[in-house]
């Protein structure tokens, strides 16, 4: 099963890397595009995939619409756009993945919290999950609940890597990564030898810091993807290390229904981080800081997102508040780089 997940695999444009993106997306944004997708690669009847297709490629073209404005408009106006665009790349993806009740996305499933703030701190709680679109799209990333919970700012800042510089030179917070990778394992020999699936976390220190002072966050690792716990077993680590592998396996007559789990599963596992680069080349990775609740990376960018909008749109003396703030340059990275990540992992 070696290579289901595979390695990162680049490509070259001539034009910008984020316009190819977009282009393949506007691809999906035709009918008979999603239509095939869902037939082929998520297994819905022709009649079912012909008329999800129809709503999956208009929410699509919307979410392009509300891209393309949002690159054209003024710095203030442009969080509102942003978040439009990845709520309707959201929905698509539901429609896609169908997580249990997914009809529900046609509200937002996030309430603002911010209507009693004079300021914006890190400490500050900013969003309330519910139940709709939000919630279902990180149904996908991860079984781990997050319905009805009260999400301060540092909760989401600290789950978007691209943040991370920011966060250290500002205000002294300094996440580490979760290095993770994805492989196969061999039980037996010969006819009775068995495959299964494996999951390697490596707690890398930041480069500013000191690895002899980290611990693995077994405890938090497992929260945040109940998934280890319910079809993996912890086999062995250290300090800074953990290695999962599956509960079940499979023996070579069953090759492919076990590379079928493997893929949904550790796609599951990468994509709960983002894609970060070091010596040894891509890596697929977590950021976490102790003591805080560890969250999807795009769930957070989401919820971040949701936050911005919310505050530029119904706010604009809190808006000005946090852009005259320490705050402003994690606001300026994340409005000008969110979408080089999110856009790419949607299209994903």
């Amino acid at each position: 099963m070696d290579g289901i997940v595979g390695p990162v695999q680049t490509a070259s444009t001539g034009g910008s890397p984020l316009q190819a993106h977009v282009s393949h997306l506007r691809h999906l944004s035709k009918s008979a595009t999603a239509w095939r997708i869902l037939h082929d690669r998520f297994h819905l009847v022709k009649t079912d995939a012909k008329r999800s297709g129809d709503l999956l490629a208009a929410f699509v073209a919307q979410g392009l619409e509300f891209h393309e404005g949002s690159r054209i408009v003024r710095h203030s106006v442009r969080p509102v756009l942003q978040y439009y665009s990845y709520l309707n790349f959201a929905v698509a993806t539901i429609l896609a993945y169908r997580p249990p009740n997914y009809q529900s996305y046609k509200s937002h499933g996030v309430k603002d919290c911010t209507a009693s703030l004079g300021t914006v701190e890190m400490s500050s709680p900013v969003v309330r999950v519910s139940s709709g679109a939000v919630p279902l799209f990180h149904e996908i990333l991860s079984d781990a609940p997050i319905r009805g919970k009260k999400l301060r700012l540092r909760e989401l800042l600290v789950a978007i890597p691209m943040l991370s510089v920011e966060l250290r030179d500002a205000f002294q917070v300094e996440t580490s990564t979760l290095r993770v990778t994805t492989s196969s394992f061999s039980e037996g020999h010969g006819d009775s030898t068995r495959t299964g699936s494996q999951v390697q976390f490596d707690l890398v220190s930041p480069p500013w810091g000191s690895v002899s002072s980290l611990r693995f966050p077994r405890s938090a690792v497992e929260k945040a993807m109940p998934l280890l716990e319910s079809a993996y077993r912890y086999e062995s680590g250290s300090a800074v290390q953990a290695i999962y592998r599956s509960e079940k396996s499979w023996n070579t007559r069953e090759k492919r229904e076990g590379a079928k789990v493997h893929r949904a599963n550790c796609l599951r596992l990468i994509n709960f981080g983002g894609q970060g680069t070091d010596s040894a080349g891509p890596r697929y990775r977590w950021t976490y800081l102790p003591r805080v609740a560890i969250l999807p990376t795009m769930t957070a960018t989401l919820l971040n997102s949701f936050f911005l909008a919310s505050i530029f749109r119904y706010r604009p003396r809190l808006a000005r508040s946090l852009e005259e703030s320490r705050l402003n340059v994690l606001v300026d990275v994340f409005i000008n780089e969110a979408d080089a990540f999110m856009l790419p992992a949607f299209r994903n």
